[in-house]
């Protein structure tokens, strides 16, 4: 349900502010084979992912940039999924002992590259997108069934979603992310540092839908609260759990 309405929004802000479009396709065979039809028919010169780090994807990726670099199509992959990258992070005390904790974990970022500088800096969204002669052909968001509601065997149709989605209780989308920050570090932050785990009041950061759906960056996340004077250590701790977790797999498998 998030996924699809986030893509909604997406496709709207992409229409409002650039007079683009969102172009979605149900691949008939692999990744690399639909991403290369689309080249073909936008003619695009440039392709820009964000970096996953599953050592399959890395595998996968890696091949794909290869392909497309002999064909001179540039390839700009950027690390804005996760915090810290987990090919940078400094584990050589821990090939033995492991990594104890979050808060250990949060040391070896630290002494990999920094606190603040690790993150990077934010840049302004592009001012102009330039559109194809031809847009390429596109499923409808309906058609990639992302939702289907269940139907009961008398016929009616069960929305088990209505309550996420009616009467605003959610705001998806970037800009929606972006405000719901903006609330909390305004008005919450200061109660979250030593009391988040109170169940009975609204002092939880209600971010993690458009983290996880990638609608707002940790980067960014981090960032606006540092550049409102916040340390947040404990909201960087919450925010390295993702890192930690990934990393830790990372660090594995390789």
């Amino acid at each position: 349900v998030w996924l699809e309405r986030a893509l909604e929004e997406l496709d709207t802000s992409l229409a409002s502010t650039y007079g683009s479009r969102l172009i979605l396709r149900r691949r008939k065979g692999s990744t690399e084979q639909e991403l290369l039809n689309v080249i073909k028919e936008t003619g695009a010169k440039t392709v820009i992912w964000t970096s996953l780090y599953e050592p399959w994807i890395l595998e996968r990726d890696a091949t794909i940039k290869y392909k497309l670099n002999g064909m001179g199509v540039t390839v700009d992959v950027e690390h804005s999924y996760l915090l810290h990258r987990p090919d940078e992070i400094c584990v050589e005390d821990t090939i033995t002992k492991g990594i104890g904790s979050v808060v250990h974990f949060l040391e070896c970022c630290k002494r990999s590259i920094g606190s603040r500088s690790s993150i990077g800096t934010p840049i302004e969204p592009p001012s102009i997108l330039h559109s194809p002669s031809v847009w390429p052909s596109t499923c409808q968001l309906q058609d990639m069934r992302l939702y289907v509601k269940p139907v009961r065997k008398d016929g009616t149709v069960v929305d088990w979603a209505k309550n996420i989605t009616a009467n605003g209780v959610w705001k998806f989308g970037e800009n929606g992310g972006f405000s719901q920050l903006c609330h909390f570090l305004e008005a919450n932050l200061s109660h979250y540092e030593k009391e988040s785990s109170r169940a009975d009041m609204p002092w939880t950061s209600v971010i993690s839908p458009y983290l996880h759906w990638g609608e707002l960056s940790p980067r960014t996340v981090l960032n606006e609260a540092l550049s409102r004077g916040f340390d947040a250590a404990k909201f960087r701790r919450k925010l390295a759990w993702y890192d930690y977790r990934k990393s830790c797999s990372f660090k594995q498998l390789n």
